[in-house]
């Protein structure tokens, strides 16, 4: 790990942080998560900031990994980073598409947006964004308005949001610069608070392992961070040297969620999965319990080893099409699709789980069967979710260690809190 020494923090402006350097934003990192809601707020916060004279305005800090002498690694501040570009792109187009004025607009986007390699005269983006957004990024949002962007539709819900943020950010600056005869002068102004005045914290190390503990430290209440986020940083804190055998299977494992559904969906996995290992585990308290479980490099490989293992049946349990289910009869497939679709028994999650990753084909039919009939019985009868919750969690713990490992076992221990059991 480096030094303290090596640590470099300093106020610095966001366009300014576009201006001169050029970003990466690392695979293992989510995709774009600002919705409507989250762009407006900060356009219009920056606005509110400029016509109330406020010298500065904070959005928060950066944190960046200097493991490129090309491209530093955006460990935290990937939203507002990519939000800044997508706010200094639509100007260049507002310049383009409404003032008919290229030169304006080729000297923001080689300011801000683009640098021309000195070699191969290629237009490289300042900001590169996560393997899963940087295509559509570059291609839908950076590049300048015409056919060709056009014809570049939206394939994630990422690249959604990130055509929504485009999409606000044109009808903020249209709003803006209506009824204004000369409107260059505001959007110059707008361009230069955000270059400036738009200040954030950069916290600059020469290490992951830095950068990691840095980000546990600024987000140490969880405030407006997503409990995955958490997780994945510690864990890849706490990988040391193996940690790139984690990002790898975290990365398959995000991925294997995302196609299954989307990326909130990540979270439920997980914490499913935890109550399948330890008992019932509500989302307030995952990242403690994983935290104080998970306290050295072997444990943090085998727990990311484990979570892509079992990424496949999770997503199984949410698709009866899924190719996992292609050993077993149309049965199964029905009966997955009863539980969860049908019934819709979420909270049965981490039991499906424990039994699809433990039991035999024979006994995982069998099983699915009696949970059809459970979820009938329920539905007509009733039944204390909560109690509920916890019983299937462990019942889970109970097959997960090899003290439940067929379907009259399971019946016998959850016979008590289901009506007809007995």
């Amino acid at each position: 790990m480096g030094e303290l020494t090596e640590i470099k923090i300093e106020p610095e402006g966001l366009g300014h942080l576009l201006a001169d350097g050029q970003w990466a934003v690392p695979r293992y990192q989510r995709a774009y998560k600002w919705g409507k809601k989250e762009v407006s707020e900060l356009l219009y916060d920056i606005e509110n900031a400029i016509n109330d004279k406020q010298p500065e305005y904070f959005v928060g800090s950066i944190v960046v990994a200097r493991v490129s002498t090309d491209r530093p690694e955006i460990v935290d501040g990937q939203q507002r980073l990519a939000t800044a570009s997508i706010l200094l792109a639509g100007i260049r187009d507002f310049f383009i598409l409404d003032k008919s004025d290229p030169d304006t607009a080729k000297i923001i986007e080689h300011d801000y947006l683009f640098k021309k390699d000195l070699k191969t005269k290629e237009l490289l983006p300042k900001l590169q964004l996560s393997e899963t957004d940087h295509d559509f990024f570059v291609k839908r949002i950076l590049k300048q308005p015409g056919p060709d962007r056009q014809k570049v539709k939206p394939t994630r819900e990422s690249h959604k949001r990130l055509l929504e943020a485009q999409q606000v950010t044109r009808e903020y600056l249209l709003d803006l610069t209506k009824n204004i005869n000369n409107p260059d002068d505001k959007l110059f102004d707008r361009i230069s608070y955000l270059a400036t005045k738009t200040r954030v914290i950069s916290v600059q190390v020469p290490d992951h392992q830095n950068a990691f503990t840095i980000f546990e430290t600024l987000n140490d209440r969880g405030l407006d961070l997503a409990i995955t986020d958490l997780l994945k940083n510690y864990l890849f804190h706490r990988a040391k040297e193996r940690i790139a055998e984690v990002q790898h299977r975290w990365i398959q494992m995000f991925s294997t969620i995302e196609t299954a559904a989307n990326e909130e969906t990540v979270k439920d996995y997980i914490r499913h999965y935890w109550s399948s290992l330890r008992g019932l585990t509500r989302e307030r308290e995952l990242y403690k319990g994983i935290k104080d479980t998970i306290t050295t490099k072997n444990l943090a490989f085998e727990f990311a080893d484990n979570l892509l293992s079992e990424a496949t049946i999770f997503a199984a349990i949410r698709n009866n099409n899924h190719e996992f289910w292609k050993g077993y009869g149309t049965a199964a497939r029905q009966h997955i699709y009863t539980i969860s679709d049908t019934l819709g028994m979420e909270r049965i999650t981490p039991l499906l789980l424990a039994i699809l990753a433990t039991f035999p084909q024979k006994e995982v039919e069998r099983s699915l069967r009696m949970v059809v009939c459970w979820g009938v019985r329920l539905l007509v009868a009733g039944g204390v979710a909560g109690a509920l919750e916890k019983k299937y969690s462990d019942a889970a713990v109970k097959i997960r260690q090899k003290s439940i490992t067929n379907t009259k076992q399971l019946f016998t221990e959850m016979k008590e809190v289901i009506p007809g059991g007995r």
